[in-house]
């Protein structure tokens, strides 16, 4: 059996959700994981696809909605990050706070 058959969109897109649940979750390890089995099945589905000849606007729509979505986990990354780096620079301005106040911690 060929081992690429099996990859379909509804798979990418399916992990592509799994992926977007991760990082919704603050998962940060499992959307890792997941993130990089999804490029190896996008990198198994595009072989397997442009060796077709014809359907090509079908792999145009693949990639444009695969595209969209990870323009998505893009931004909330990105999101996250930001939030995070917020909460730093607080934690941080509490400390200075407390050293300015008591010089002895």
């Amino acid at each position: 059996m060929n081992p690429l058959a099996d990859i379909s969109l509804d798979a990418l897109l399916e992990q592509t959700d799994a992926v977007a649940a991760a990082i919704a979750a603050g998962d940060w390890e499992s959307a890792t994981e997941l993130e990089i089995e999804r490029r190896s099945l996008l990198q198994r589905y595009l072989e397997r696809e442009s060796s077709r000849h014809g359907d090509l606007e079908h792999l145009r729509a693949a990639l444009t909605e695969l595209h969209a979505r990870g323009n998505q986990f893009v931004g909330e990354v990105h999101h996250h990050r930001n939030r995070i780096v917020r909460e730093a620079y607080t934690v941080k301005r509490g400390r200075d706070a407390v050293k300015e106040y008591d010089p002895s911690r």
